[in-house]
């Protein structure tokens, strides 16, 4: 199956699982209509508004990237770290354990 457009996918039943999305992405979906005497027809028809579409749930960010430290004095030490993907769902605060 295309990721950016139609695509075939075997299905000859009336139901059929989409595995390995991806998150926090709207995904649409349609159906090609394929007969017995090889005609075809789709739906949604192309240019309608009725669409099948959903959108798939964030998922958790990715760990920090590139953790340092640095000595300041006495029992003082400054953290750095490079944010990673956030996958749809903002880092709202990082909390640091000792």
């Amino acid at each position: 199956m295309s990721d950016y457009g139609w695509g075939h996918s075997g299905v000859k039943y009336r139901n059929h699982t989409i595995t390995s999305l991806k998150p926090n992405r709207l995904y649409e979906f349609g159906l090609n209509l394929i007969y017995e005497n090889s005609t075809f027809d789709r739906f949604p028809k192309i240019g309608s508004k009725d669409i099948c579409a959903c959108k798939t749930y964030p998922d958790v960010p990715d760990a920090p990237l590139d953790l340092r430290y640095h000595y300041m004095q006495g029992n003082q030490y400054t953290l750095e770290w490079t944010p990673n993907d956030d996958n749809g769902e903002p880092i709202i605060t990082y909390n640091m354990k000792s």
